[in-house]
């Protein structure tokens, strides 16, 4: 093998020198192909009358064309300076203000505009890229001064180049075919040696081994039974653990439990070790309340370890056979709930889909597809964001149109929630920039950005309104306070205010002094003051101060909860790559 990539890299230096002698060779011929291109001039053409050779002739209406100075003597001897009579047809040309200079000069070639038809001189004519058609000066101007154009000489020298690079390239080709067939047998001879040596070396080894089985043969080694080994190498006893293992579950049983070993070493102990330790344990575990088996329970759910991971709660098993499943339900991504206890779910597929509490489809919008959609106490209506169109449409409660109002940024992502007092907000992300966008819509339907937060994550997940700080109304001066959070597990708190029409922000990063969330995914709140928070597929319960009060429910450690809301008992939830909702109970 070694000698093989050894005759590659060998190969591949000789075909990077040969492309570079080529190269070298074809520079000074395409340099001076190039400049042939670009100083070529108009081919000679010949005076109908005198029969001389020149660059340019004026050419009359009826399309001969003369020298100058044949026109002008035709001129000196006509009856009328102001008109010509052709000299082989007769048909008559007006000169404007008597001046032989106006006639239009015959060019080796005249081009055609493409857009305004009339015949230009190749100083006047470009090329433009995405038409693909020859333009006038003044099309170019008018119509085609945002595209990428160049001059019609530079482009007809750049049509040399291009076909003198072709036929260098066919030539290179047929080199390069060869070296390849140069390579491609080189590489077999390699590897016919390198199967050969390998060849080799299998028999040695298979002699060697047909050696060693005839000396265990000669000293009587081959009596030796697996009863043994079982004997040295495992413990007779199947009911006693390994020690090690034993002894690692007591020290972090004890660490759990806050207490410390105090009994004698580990390691002293004799082959009663297993009856010693569960005695132990049981006699350190007397001593606990209830109360104190329950934290110690709850840090066992919680706790973190480097080296085999976070130990997480298992899929919930009848998650599935409670949850919403409709055959109109393809894709859902987001959700919200009515007072009338409904739910509106936006489906990626589907479009909108409104369901009654007892899981029928109502009705289905399947020519809207939003990406967030969330409930407008204060207004009695649905909003449901449409970044593709940039628009928001407003349903009322039975999931009729109503009328539609720009959105404040076409975002990829967007994500729209409306507090208790009916203040619709969005968050837009920008994922190039790293910075969360939020917006509020007030009274006039006109948005307000109040917050621009730079993150420094890849991804930005969601928000919710945290309960109200009080009983204000809209017009008090507290407006909202916001919990977003990003998919690193960083959590912001936002506080906004509004003077009037001015809406000011307070944003602080939050920290979780108990755990760390590893992949928070949605958020929101209940109508006990309390957070729902979706950890990848698990489902916390918050109260205002972050700390854990339980865990509802799972819908698998390997699956994402993308959105969730709740209606008096119940919690929504939607899953990735789920084609039903969820459902847990509070309780």
């Amino acid at each position: 093998l070694i000698c093989l990539f050894v005759c590659l890299f060998v190969c591949l230096l000789v075909f990077v020198n040969l492309s570079k002698t080529m190269n070298k060779k074809s520079s000074p011929e395409l340099s001076s192909g190039a400049s042939k291109s670009l100083c070529a001039r108009p081919a000679m053409q010949q005076c109908e009358i005198c029969s001389e050779d020149y660059v340019s002739l004026k050419l009359l209406h009826c399309g001969h064309s003369y020298c100058l100075l044949c026109i002008r003597r035709w001129i000196e001897v006509a009856e009328k300076s102001d008109v010509i009579s052709c000299p082989q047809c007769r048909q008559l040309t007006e000169l404007c203000s008597r001046s032989v200079e106006t006639l239009r000069t015959k060019f080796a070639g005249l081009l055609r505009c493409f857009q305004c038809f009339t015949l230009k001189d190749l100083e006047d004519m470009w090329w433009c890229h995405q038409c693909l058609n020859t333009l006038c000066s003044r099309c170019i101007i008018i119509s085609h001064k945002d595209h990428n154009v160049n001059a019609y000489q530079e482009f007809d020298a750049l049509h040399a180049c291009i076909a003198w690079m072709r036929e260098r390239c066919d030539s290179c080709e047929d080199e390069i075919v060869h070296i390849e067939q140069s390579i491609r047998f080189l590489v077999d001879q390699i590897l016919l040696d390198v199967f050969g040596k390998a060849r080799q070396r299998h028999q040695q080894r298979l002699s060697d081994v047909e050696q060693l089985n005839g000396l265990f043969e000669k000293f009587g080694m081959q009596n030796l039974k697996q009863e043994q080994l079982q004997r040295d190498l495992i413990s007779p006893n199947k009911n006693v653990i390994n020690k090690s293992r034993m002894k690692n579950i007591v020290l972090q049983l004890f660490d759990l439990s806050g207490n410390e070993w105090k009994g004698p070493s580990i390691d002293e102990r004799d082959s009663s070790f297993a009856s010693f330790i569960l005695s132990e344990f049981k006699a350190a575990v007397e001593h606990f309340s209830v109360d104190q088996l329950e934290e110690a329970g709850r840090r066992l759910a919680l706790s973190k370890s480097l080296s085999s991971g976070s130990i997480r709660m298992p899929e919930t098993k009848d998650w599935q056979s409670r949850a919403l499943v409709h055959q109109k339900l393809k894709r859902p991504i987001d959700l919200c709930t009515l007072p009338d206890k409904s739910v509106v779910i936006a489906d990626g597929e589907a479009g909108l889909l409104l369901f009654d509490p007892d899981g029928q489809l109502k009705k289905c919008h399947s020519n809207v597809y939003p990406k967030t959609v969330c409930f407008s106490t204060s207004r009695q209506l649905v909003l449901a964001a449409v970044p593709e169109e940039h628009v928001l449409v407003t349903f009322s409660e039975h999931l009729n149109a109503v009328h539609q109002l720009p959105l404040p940024q076409n975002s990829g992502w967007m994500q729209m929630r409306c507090s208790q007092a009916g203040v619709a907000f969005c968050a837009t992300y920008d994922s190039q920039n790293f910075c969360l966008s939020l917006y509020c819509l007030l009274e006039s339907n006109i948005w307000h950005a109040f917050a621009v937060l730079s993150i420094t994550v890849e991804q930005f997940f969601g928000f919710t309104l945290l309960p109200p700080l009080n009983d204000s109304l809209v017009s008090g001066p507290n407006l909202a306070k916001l919990l977003s959070f990003s998919d690193t597990g960083g959590l912001y708190e936002i506080t906004v205010e509004r003077f009037a029409d001015t809406v000011l922000k307070y944003a602080r990063p939050k920290q979780m002094t108990e755990f760390q969330f590893q992949n928070p995914t949605a958020v929101t709140c209940t109508n006990n003051g309390t957070m729902v928070m979706a950890d990848g597929g698990v489902l916390y319960e918050l109260d205002c101060d972050f700390k854990l009060l339980k865990i509802i429910g799972s819908v698998g450690i390997g699956s994402m909860i993308t959105a969730i809301a709740t209606s008096g008992n119940k919690l929504y939830a939607t899953v990735c790559n789920k084609s039903c909702v969820a459902v847990f109970f509070l309780n």
